[in-house]
């Protein structure tokens, strides 16, 4: 292939990319999610696990609230090894599509 085959092949692959540039969708007004998760093992020795998390997010007008928590705890053989809470909250204003100004509070508690 010479050097004018080559560069028509990187131009025509180029060029879809371009032509299809779309103008990407604004999130959405609510997002929530929320997690559990339980783990046990048996054997030698034995550990469980146990977690709860979660994270909504709301964006009215031009505002952001963002608020999350998780907390961790661990087990093993009879003994507490982890015990931990976290929490976090934002507060988030635009002013322009190029500045915006927030508030912002984190919690994280790890005894061990």
């Amino acid at each position: 292939m010479n050097v004018a085959g080559g560069l028509f092949c990187l131009c025509l692959c180029s060029v879809p990319s371009l032509v299809l540039a779309q103008n990407a969708q604004p999130p959405p007004k609510l997002e929530q999610r929320y997690e559990t998760a339980y783990v046990g093992v048996a054997g030698n020795s034995s550990s469980n696990t146990f977690s709860l998390g979660a994270d909504v997010i709301a964006r009215p007008d031009s505002w952001l609230f963002r608020n999350k928590f998780s907390f961790v705890r661990n087990q093993a053989d009879g003994v507490l090894a982890a015990k931990a809470v976290e929490y976090g909250s934002r507060i988030q204003k635009t002013l322009n599509e190029r500045a915006s100004t927030f508030a912002e509070y984190d919690f994280f508690r790890d005894p061990f």
